[in-house]
């Protein structure tokens, strides 16, 4: 659900509603904003207030309506949301509880996949995929379990300061149904090779009922501040991204990230190669955040190092050009060279289509 923006909290007292709240009174000038609360909570747990906590059976939901109190869901209401639905529900029940909550939304005539949704749960993460998903967190404070169940799926930790928090609601934007926050990085997209194993040009053959490269672009462009084609003008200058010839042609993958490095405005670049389908970007965000003083981190799947799935500084160039000068064009010789960090791939989203039996196993997967 790309159009589903979803905030949960290390803890109590770290503003969640009110950063929520905030977004609501952003987006609520341009479009309804439907509004969501999970309440959720475990069948051992003392009941503190009988209408908040009480209710019969596994979950239940409600409709809310306005009311002038300091209650979450009508604090979403005064903030602007059209409507706002509150889900309570025992842990075990979280599963069957959002099941019934989106099929309420949706007899109530709500589009679950382009209309302005705003979601306030942690929990919800296990079952529900959406645009966006921050956790707020005060310091390194230790995460409630709900949190530290999906922690590695969140797209930011937000961090409380004492002005708010690191992220603000103002950063956010929400375009053509899909949730974003741009990173202040780049997003490069290798598309100058020759396409030898699959036999035609795969930036621009058809995957999705669009070109693959559309299909890769379309997901980077609302969360960078900058995408960079690496190819050739008059081929892909229509995708709506700056393009970057070869410094020097036929020089290979090297050249190809040497010349899109040189040309970023960007001291941070995010790689990959126009054969990837699917960007995971809470793992590409993971990477943008994991940088640090390294120079270089290179995704890792079944023990095998993908150095065109990464994120490399701008620094490197200087050690490229060493390398190119020696007459060596594989990338797997600039790591040799630099401060390197690895990351494990996480889950099943990674496809490289190099071949007409890789695009048939992906379509079936998808399928």
């Amino acid at each position: 659900m790309k159009n589903l923006l979803m905030a949960g909290a290390a803890g109590r007292n770290l503003g969640k509603t009110e950063f929520l709240c905030r977004a609501i009174r952003i987006q609520s000038k341009y479009r309804p904003v439907i509004a969501i609360k999970v309440s959720t909570f475990d069948s051992t747990e003392t009941m503190k207030t009988q209408t908040y906590r009480s209710f019969e059976g596994d979950f239940v939901v409600t409709r809310e309506v306005p009311t002038d109190d300091n209650k979450d869901t009508h604090r979403m209401f005064r903030s602007g949301a059209d409507k706002v639905y509150w889900l309570r529900t025992h842990r075990t029940a979280l599963d069957r509880g959002l099941s019934a909550l989106l099929q309420t939304m949706e007899e109530d005539g709500i589009c679950l996949q382009t209309d302005c949704l705003i979601m306030e749960s942690g929990g919800a993460r296990n079952f529900i995929d959406p645009g966006l998903f921050f956790i707020i967190q005060e310091h390194d404070d230790t995460l409630k379990p709900s949190c530290s169940e999906v922690v590695h799926l969140a797209d930011r930790l937000v961090k409380v300061t004492g002005d708010g928090w690191d992220i603000l609601p103002e950063y956010l934007f929400f375009e053509d149904g899909t949730w974003g926050l741009k990173e202040s990085a780049a997003a490069v997209v290798l598309s100058g090779g020759t396409s030898s194993r699959m036999g035609e040009d795969k930036s621009i053959m058809s995957i999705n009922e669009e070109p693959l490269l559309s299909t890769i672009t379309k997901q980077l462009q609302p969360n960078f501040e900058s995408v960079i084609i690496s190819g050739k003008k008059e081929k892909h200058s229509f995708f709506g991204c700056d393009v970057v010839e070869d410094l020097e042609p036929d020089k290979g993958p090297l050249m190809g990230l040497l010349s899109s490095l040189k040309y970023s405005r960007h001291e941070i670049n995010f790689i990959t190669t126009c054969d990837v389908p699917d960007i995971h970007l809470p793992f590409v965000r993971k990477m943008l955040r994991e940088i640090n003083d390294h120079e270089a981190i290179i995704s890792v799947m079944n023990g095998k190092s993908q150095p065109l799935f990464a994120v490399y500084k701008k620094t490197v160039c200087s050690v490229i050009e060493q390398l190119l000068n020696e007459g060596k064009q594989a990338v797997h010789a600039l790591l040799d060279r630099i401060d390197v960090m690895e990351l494990e791939l996480e889950g099943q989203w990674y496809h490289n289509l190099n071949t007409h039996d890789d695009v048939g196993r992906y379509r079936k997967s998808r399928s």
